[in-house]
């Protein structure tokens, strides 16, 4: 027990004991290592044990030195590589949303392409069909004004038979220029002279309205003269209809094939657009995928470990302050057993730095 005292009284040996303590708390096989070998060494010169602990300092200083360099050089670079990873994203995000949106609107424009195609074919057929019917129309009201105009012919004719006829039998008045000199026909008289009569007198009179023969050819000739002009007007009512039909078909027909082609272009650049996206998403999704795998290579050097920066960076602070309080111990442990003049002359020589 008085011995354990007494070592421990020992300036040489608390400044083993306390590098000793300081390897145990920060787990540091190299303290530890170095506290045996200071151990070795405490007969000799205090130079010597002197160097060995400042050299264990510069050892330690230096690791710190390299650590930051590191530490600094990881934090840069994890920076960049984070925020080259955050923008890649972002550009692949934002070009898959445009290529989708970009696919939709060509769809969009393919359907409209296909319907305006649509238009200009149903207009074709009804232009045709309109055509057609116009034709059949035109023909039937020209057969009708021809059957109109034969007919008040026909009936001008007998018209004229009957008017002579009634107007020779003195049924109807002449006219004053039909007075004209004329020879006498030879006159047959009858068989039977008591049968005959100075003048002939008709039924009815011809151009009495309702029953009369000529006033009924008039006005049968009067309603085919207004079946005429009615066919007529509904035929150049019609042709003008068609014309004025026509004329919004056709437009409607540029119209709807311009349209198509228009659509047609932006639907061709809008997929052509699609594809330029689609190398540009795949050389980000590369160059993606390139960062992240630069991330995992960072992570064993700047990340993983038993312990972090900090704590190695405190754990070197307390070997580095517990070396220099064995420095201190040792220096006045020397001074001791050393003699008056010598003991400072040791203890100030200079420390080299290897």
């Amino acid at each position: 027990m008085v011995q354990a005292v007494h070592k421990a009284a020992n300036p040489k040996q608390r400044a083993v004991n306390l590098l000793r303590q300081e390897a145990e708390a920060t787990h540091s096989r190299k303290l530890a290592q170095f506290a045996e070998e200071v151990a070795k060494n405490m007969d000799g010169p205090f130079d010597v044990v002197n160097n060995m602990i400042q050299k264990m300092i510069f050892r330690l200083m230096a690791e710190q030195t390299d650590e930051d360099e590191h530490k600094n050089w990881c934090d840069l670079e994890m920076s960049k590589t984070n925020t080259s990873e955050f923008n890649k994203k972002a550009k692949v995000a934002e070009l898959e949303l445009k290529i989708e949106a970009d696919k939709a609107k060509a769809d969009q424009l393919g359907n409209e392409v296909t319907v305006a195609l649509d238009m200009v074919t149903t207009l074709e057929e009804h232009i045709a069909e309109a055509t057609e019917i116009r034709k059949t129309g035109k023909e039937q009201n020209a057969a009708a004004i021809k059957d109109a105009t034969d007919a008040q012919k026909a009936i001008a004719q007998a018209t004229a038979v009957i008017e002579k006829f009634y107007k020779d039998s003195g049924m109807m008045k002449k006219e004053a220029w039909e007075f004209v000199q004329q020879a006498p026909a030879p006159v047959t008289l009858p068989e039977d002279p008591s049968t005959w009569d100075a003048s002939y007198t008709g039924v009815a009179d011809p151009e009495a309205p309702g029953d009369g023969v000529v006033a009924l050819l008039k006005a049968v000739a009067a309603d085919f003269s207004k079946m005429e002009a009615d066919t007529e007007a509904q035929e150049q009512m019609d042709q003008n209809n068609y014309n004025e039909e026509m004329k919004s078909c056709k437009i409607e027909k540029a119209r709807s094939a311009k349209e198509a082609e228009m659509k047609g272009d932006e639907q061709k650049r809008t997929l052509d657009n699609v594809k330029v996206m689609e190398k540009s998403l795949k050389t980000v999704s590369n160059q993606l995928a390139a960062v992240m795998q630069y991330w995992k290579d960072l992570s064993p050097a700047c990340i993983e470990g038993d312990s972090t920066y900090e704590e190695r960076k405190a754990a070197r602070a307390a070997e580095e302050s517990a070396l220099k309080e064995a420095q201190v111990i040792l220096a006045d442990a020397f001074k001791e057993s050393a003699s008056p003049a010598a003991a400072p002359a040791a203890f100030l020589a200079p420390v080299k730095r290897t």
